[in-house]
Formats: structure tokens, sequence, C-alpha cells
């Protein structure tokens, strides 16, 4: 946190100055080094500040050398140290709640579950306001998407901006770029994925291209490493997060240590090297974190490790160091820390449309300072995933047009259209709640195209208007409508104005009041069709299923059944009725 006061980590306030405590025999004190907690001195009406609140989780910890800080449980910790709620004094949780959460919402400090578990007086403040500082990035403007779209737990649809610093690349082009980049400076650049596996594959994909070699040493001169330990012995240590290159490598120590129930001895190794760190930086690295493929040793190696450190036989281990090759990160270590260039590798286990995924998502752009770069990124929509069936096409010629809206006769009307003058006729319908309700749509539609209803003749499910256009054309316009006062139809007397019929049922959708997953993809249907020419001219919405029609010109009109569920994601579509079945073809190109 950057203020005019000291401040330290929540770890070394806790338990700093403390030494390892551990009781037991030589195994069981080898499975972790306990630093107690200390003595709180703080004042008894003090106010703890503290920032990257969505870092701190409950889970229990030990660190890759085998500490484990006071009990393991962080937040247990700090609420024991502080004795909030016992006197005066307070806490304050600053932090990003849409960033990948350290722990569960029962625990969370910014949710508040960690404060009514321990029946804390909280209360909870959203800083929404946002100050641009990147003069309109694209990157900022996707993480507001990516933060819209979590508030509203709307995860069908993502349509990400991209500019010199937001970019997305295909996977050959971006294997090329990465190289490049890791070659000319590598210290600026880190490429992050969902998984240990991936992170792992790529640092040895990575490493056989830089080294020009496939058969390679654990360690080689040159290699990028990230240190997640120092040495406590030495005189300069690295922090945690440090990235360095190996300036020489040594050689390879092998270590035994027989441990109870264990067949043979557990052998475990080290590989000397320098780093480079002003002057060489001495180190002996445990090779076996270095290449594990989990986030932590095995259990039989690190306890191997801890009980040779401690019996000192039959002569004293070095003191290691725990790092891992620096290429490559999971976006949950990465959190927190930030490079100048990332690229992300968008795999991932929960799929896109999912709130892990856009939590993992938003966690990776808040890393990377200058260029984000995606990769395996394509493009989310709600019809991604859809599968086209095709058993019930068939050929209709005049498919419906304007189907679908609705009206209501007892509505509320707006202050505008209630000073609107009644169109001529419209007075003399056996029922004028109906008529009027069925006017106002089109008359708002109709001018938004410059066009005015000049006369209406009212019939029972039926209305016809008489329309008047900006330089004094005149056509006719029929409206055909249910019981249930849902429009079937919308024509026009004379073809040339087809056009015009199409924009003004447009229109009239627009203005419906769909469901909000039904509307979300009426209007991303309607993006996806208009970029190949086509309209959308009806839309009739019933459970989790939408019929649409499109059309192109006169002749060509089809319609399609969508099937959804409750995201908004659609599972299904199904052509219906089509001007010519070979339209479909090209309807299903461009929804999917």
């Amino acid at each position: 946190m950057h203020a005019p006061v000291e401040s330290e980590s929540i770890y070394a306030h806790l338990y700093g100055g403390a030494k390892a405590e551990n009781e037991g025999d030589v195994e069981e004190k080898a499975k972790f080094d306990v630093i107690p907690m200390r003595l709180c001195t703080d004042d008894e009406d003090c106010v703890y500040l503290l920032d990257d609140a969505h870092l701190l989780g409950n889970s229990r910890f030990t660190t890759p050398d085998g500490k484990q800080y006071g009990s393991g449980y962080l937040l247990d910790d700090f609420h024991a140290f502080t004795e909030l709620g016992k006197g005066k004094r307070k806490a304050v949780f600053f932090g990003d709640p849409y960033q990948i959460q350290r722990s569960g919402d029962d625990e969370s400090t910014l949710l508040g579950g960690y404060q009514k578990s321990r029946e804390l007086k909280h209360q909870f403040l959203e800083l929404s306001q946002v100050i641009d500082t990147t003069g309109g990035s694209a990157k900022l403007a996707n993480a507001e998407r990516l933060v819209k779209a979590i508030r509203s737990e709307r995860f069908a649809e993502l349509d990400l901006l991209k500019d010199d610093g937001f970019r997305q690349v295909y996977k050959q082009d971006g294997a090329a770029e990465i190289q490049d980049r890791y070659r000319s400076d590598p210290l600026s650049v880190w490429y992050l994925a969902e998984t240990h596996a991936k992170v792992n594959a790529f640092s040895q994909w990575v490493r056989e291209r830089l080294h020009g070699k496939k058969l390679l040493a654990s360690l080689e001169v040159g290699d990028l490493l990230e240190i997640y330990v120092s040495p406590e012995s030495k005189d300069a240590i690295l922090p945690s997060g440090s990235r360095r290159l190996a300036a020489s490598v040594g050689a390879r120590e092998t270590y035994e240590q027989p441990l109870k129930g264990r067949d043979a001895p557990i052998a475990f190794h080290s590989v000397s090297c320098t780093l480079e760190f002003g002057e060489p930086h001495p180190m002996e690295i445990l090779e076996e974190f270095l290449l594990s493929e989990k986030p932590e040793l095995s259990a039989n190696t690190a306890i191997a490790e801890r009980v040779r450190r401690k019996s000192g036989k039959p002569t004293p281990l070095p003191d290691f160091a725990y790092v891992r090759y620096g290429y490559a990160s999971t976006v949950h270590h990465a959190q927190g820390m930030s490079r100048s260039i990332c690229y992300v590798n968008c795999d991932h286990a929960a799929g896109r449309h999912s709130e892990g995924f856009f939590r993992w998502l938003y966690s990776a752009l808040t890393v990377a300072e200058r260029e984000l770069v995606l990769l395996n990124f394509t493009e989310i929509h709600p019809f991604d995933s859809a599968v086209w069936n095709t058993g019930a096409a068939a050929i209709a010629t005049d498919i419906p047009i304007g189907a679908g809206w609705y009206f209501e006769p007892n509505g509320i009307a707006s202050e505008r259209d209630q000073q609107r003058d009644l169109p001529h006729g419209l007075d003399q319908s056996r029922n004028v709640l109906i008529s009027a309700a069925v006017w106002l749509r089109v008359a708002n539609s109709a001018e938004r195209l410059g066009w005015k209803v000049v006369r209406a003749v009212c019939h029972p499910y039926h209305e016809q208007y008489d329309l008047a256009g900006p330089t004094g054309e005149l056509e006719q316009l029929r409206v055909s409508y249910n019981g249930k006062n849902v429009i079937s139809a919308m024509h026009v007397k004379n073809s040339a104005y087809f056009s015009l019929l199409c924009e003004i049922a447009s229109g009239c959708l627009d203005l419906n009041a769909y469901s909000a997953e039904a509307d979300a993809l009426r209007r991303s249907a309607s993006s996806r069709l208009g970029a190949k020419g086509w309209k959308i001219v009806s839309a009739i919405e019933t459970a989790y299923r939408l019929q649409i029609t499109a059309v192109r010109s006169h002749d060509e009109r089809a319609s399609v059944e969508i099937n959804f569920d409750k995201q908004g994601l659609v599972s299904s579509l199904r052509p219906l009725l089509a001007s010519d079945l070979k339209l479909f073809e090209e309807i299903k190109e461009a929804l999917l």
C-alpha cells in the first residue's frame, strides 16, 4: 500500500522476530517448523489498514521450505492477535472483490464472511468510481466489462476491445513472438496459465527452443528462475517473486535419507549455481522443487530433506534455495505481482461461460503493466457451443414479419405518448385501449425512420394504418394480433416498401419487454446476422425458447428456433422455415 506511513506485511507484523518451535521425534519435527505468533503490543485503539485483502485467506498454509506461521490459519491468527471485537481496535480491509478469491465466501474479508463468522460488527463499501489514467485503454475497458459481468452474474457473452496494449494472437504467431521476447528481454515477459501442468509444459517447451536442444539438464546457464524461498544464510536475500538468470551452473549433489516405514532411503538433489544479481549470487538449488509437477514437494521428499537437515548426518546440508523456472506461472500464483508483458493461455477447465473463468481472466489482466496478449482465446458469445439440429427444416414462401411483440392495453404510457394526438379514425375503434396500445408501438418505431401514422382503421385483431413518409410518400401498414395481445404478423400494401416494413418491425421488437436472457440472445443474434446483411424482424419468446425470423430481402426469409438455459447460453438451434433451404447454411455460419 502506497502511503506516507510505515507499513509491513501481515506475516511480519504477526510473527516477526519469533523463532521456530517444534516438539516430538526427529521425523515429527521435520514435518514443519512452527513460527509462533508474537505478543501484541499495539495500541488499544489501533486501526489496522490491510491492503490487497483479496489475497488473504484462511486455508492452512506452510511455506515450501516447511515453515508454518502460527496455527497455519492466517485469519484466525489475525483475529486472535488483534482481539477485534473485544476492545477499541478496528480493521479496514481494502481489496479487489473481482479477483480470484483465496478463500470461500464464508471466510472472505471483503464479502464480510470473516467478520460474520466471528460476530464482528462490520460495514461494506464498494468504491465504484473509475479514474482513467490510461487514456482510454482497451485493458481498462475490458476490466470494466469483466467486472460488470461478475456483478450481474452474466457469463454468456464477452466482447473484448483491442489496442496495442491488449491483443489476441493465433497460437502459431504467438509461439514465434514469445520466443523473440524471451530472447531479447526475459525479465519483462511472463506466460500465465491456469494449471501447474500447463505452466510446466510451457517451461519445457520454451527452454528447448531458447537453448536450441531437447536434451536439457535440470538447470542450464541462462535459465530464467523465480525465487520462492531464498537461503536465509546468505547476506543478500532475494525476496520471494524475484526473477534472475542463471549465470553459471556447478555440480549436482545427491543426498539420501532413510525414513520410517519406507523400504529404501529417499533420494533428493541439489544443483549449485550463481544468479545474476549485481555480483554473482551463489546458491544451492533443491532440484526436486525446481522440477516438481505440483505446487509443492512430494511429502516423502519434503520430510526426508528436513530430517536430513535436522540430524546433520553424515554432514550438514547446505541451505537450499527453493526456486522454479521463471518463464511461466499460474494466474493464482501471479496475483499481487506484475510484469511488463504477459501472455495468457486462455484454456480453462471451468469453461469460458463461468464466473471462475471471468474472475481468472480479470486477475490475469491485472498482472500485465504494459501489454497483455491472449492466446487460445476465441470470441465468447451465447451461440459458441450450440448444436445445429436440421431435422425439421421446411420451405415456406410467406414467413410472417413482425411477429412476437406484445402490447398492454392498460399499460402506463410515457409523458410524451400521453401528449400525442390520436390519428384520424382511431377513436372509432370498438376497443380504444387495444388500438391505442398497438398504434403507440408502431408510431414510436415509424417516427425513428421519419414516418408518421396519419390514419387508422381498427378491426378486432387487426389494425390498418396510413403512413406518411418524410418526403410525402404514402403507404399502408397492416398489423394482426391474437387474443393474448401478441402480434402475429405485419404487412405493407406495396412490396416496394418491404424494407420499411422490416425496419418498423425491428423497431417494435426493440421496444418489447423480453426476458433478460431472451433479449440478450435477440440482440446478439441481430449483431451476428446483421454483419452478413440479415435483419431480425420477428422474435417470439416462450419458456427458454426464442423463435426468430431473419430477412435479407423480400424473397430471402428464414426462421430458427433457439433453445437456451437460465444463463442465456444456447444449447441448440433448430431451423424451421426458409424461402430457400440453402439460406440456412448462411444463417448457421453467421450465428455459430
